[in-house]
């Protein structure tokens, strides 16, 4: 992208990480998709720039622009757009300034407000923090505003791709949440999401819990 054609926001943010960066392409991918799914081309400009807004803050913390999480809330927007048929621009626009897993990563509530507006900083608001006891997320999240529920679970199947770039120790159980937990949610909320989390399950399951150290139930890498 030319520096002329670039955004104000996309423009900044170039200069902030020197285009090293994979951002600025992801931003580029949202805005075509959500036109190519129909949503306006203000909609679509508007997403791509709260995901660069929100990457100021992700970039300072994740300077690694391959790490697993870095491009984390555009890849949910996606999931939502494409497999969920998702087109409220106010969930979209919480995707990408929240993160699922990660708080620290989030931004705040009054920065959603200030970038995105009231309506998706009220879904962002309504998201179960990370550190959320698994047993409580159902209750929680089956009765919040509606989003919510598409929101969050398209971010943990996000972060279920992505488990095994992490420490082998947390694979089992990380994979037993998604098991436990959010595969039923999935299976109540939207068919074609189950059918992607049963997917990474069987192929999870396969290439990296072939079996578990005795007494530990710590995975053995294949």
């Amino acid at each position: 992208m030319s520096d002329e054609s670039a955004s104000p926001v996309e423009a900044d943010l170039a200069f902030l990480l020197g285009r090293r960066d994979r951002a600025g392409r992801m931003a580029e991918r949202l805005r075509w998709t959500a036109l190519r799914v129909g949503l306006g081309a203000e909609e679509a400009r508007l997403l791509a720039d709260s995901f660069l807004e929100g990457m100021r803050h992700r970039a300072r913390v994740i300077p690694d622009d391959h790490h697993p999480d870095y491009l984390h809330p555009a890849r949910t927007a996606l999931i939502l757009l494409d497999d969920m048929e998702v087109r409220d621009p106010a969930v979209l626009s919480a995707a990408v300034l929240s993160d699922t897993s990660r708080p620290d990563l989030a931004a705040t509530e009054a920065e959603v407000l200030r970038i995105a507006g009231p309506e998706a900083a009220r879904i962002a608001g309504s998201l179960p923090p990370g550190s959320a006891d698994p047993r409580d997320l159902t209750e929680t999240l089956v009765t919040a505003p509606p989003g919510v529920l598409a929101l969050y679970l398209a971010g943990q199947l996000d972060h279920a791709r992505h488990l095994h770039l992490g420490d082998p120790a947390g694979w089992l159980q990380g994979y037993e949440r998604v098991i436990a937990f959010f595969l039923p949610l999935a299976q109540r909320c939207h068919p074609l999401l189950a059918m992607r989390f049963e997917r990474w399950a069987r192929a999870f399951r396969r290439r990296f819990l072939r079996g578990s150290v005795p007494g530990t139930g710590s995975p053995i890498e294949p």
